[in-house]
């Protein structure tokens, strides 16, 4: 987040990753770099996640069959 203000970011793996709609998107979520509980461990749905200001984060997703 490149703000000085709180921001809203919807986090869609299955759009991000080009995943065919119908094909099923769960991924266990690894931080990398940085923390924020308002990202799930667990993703199965899209979500809006809060970025504080000048806040990074970088997640390692991994497929859940």
């Amino acid at each position: 987040n490149p703000s000085d203000k709180p921001q809203a970011y919807y986090l869609d793996l299955a759009k991000d990753f080009e995943i065919p709609t119908g094909d099923v998107a769960q991924f266990s979520l690894k931080a990398v770099y940085g923390s924020n509980k308002t990202v799930p461990v667990e993703y199965k749905n899209a979500t809006v996640i809060t970025l504080q200001p000048l806040e990074t984060l970088v997640f390692e997703a991994v497929p859940v069959n």
